[in-house]
């Protein structure tokens, strides 16, 4: 955690750096950021997940973040506008948007406008969510939050799946994404669920390959 602060503090040096972060497949990524079509990435509290986000931004894509605002106004200002060097696309918050007003609701069509309109959303998904539904996760189950699947599907957007790992100890990351198939069936519910539980799959996989840099 003490890394991960010191990082968000350091964006602006960071991002300026980017011998520091390898993309894989960049090429190809460089390709799908330019296709005018929506997409949505998720990510999970792997290596730095803020970094995730920069393989879209090197590639040709304005990232948007979604982040939860943190109880101290001071500190949430002062990490807000630190992310602002990462997302160019701006910060949606969970449960008041853009700071112009509350409701857990406004924030769900805002960013389902963004993805609409072409916007590319970045969403670290991988904490429980009492209000999401039970998936089967690492050998277990827990609830997640269903919305990145919802709104892939309800605006035909490509979803995909990213990883931000540590490489050593001297600030060097592997960015890593895989696509998800968004299946169009007539049950939404269980479309929904069933993309849900490909992302928590993957995110499975990944966290046994890197077991010491999930928390």
């Amino acid at each position: 955690m003490g890394r991960v602060i010191a990082e968000t503090m350091l964006f602006d040096r960071l991002l300026k750096q980017p011998e520091r972060m390898e993309i894989v497949d960049r090429d190809q990524l460089t390709i799908q950021m330019q296709q005018p079509r929506p997409q949505f990435g998720v990510t999970l509290h792997v290596g730095n997940c803020e970094f995730a986000a920069w393989g879209c931004a090197a590639c040709g894509g304005q990232p948007a973040g979604a982040y939860r605002p943190l109880k101290n106004p001071y500190v949430d200002r002062t990490l807000r506008k630190h992310r602002e060097h990462l997302y160019s696309g701006g910060l949606f918050n969970k449960g008041v948007a853009y700071d112009k007003g509350p409701g857990g609701q406004r924030t769900a069509r805002l960013m389902t406008d963004f993805v609409r309109r072409g916007g590319d959303l970045a969403f670290a998904i991988d904490q429980v969510d009492r209000r999401g539904i039970a998936i089967p996760f690492v050998d277990s189950e827990a609830m997640f939050t269903p919305v990145p699947s919802m709104i892939a599907r309800h605006v035909g957007a490509r979803i995909w799946v990213a990883r931000s790992l540590r490489m050593g100890t001297k600030w060097r990351f592997l960015i890593e994404r895989k696509e998800l198939e968004v299946k169009q069936t007539k049950n939404r519910q269980e479309a929904v669920r069933s993309c849900t539980a490909a992302i928590f799959g993957q995110f499975g996989n990944w966290i046994r390959q890197a077991s010491g840099q999930w928390p």
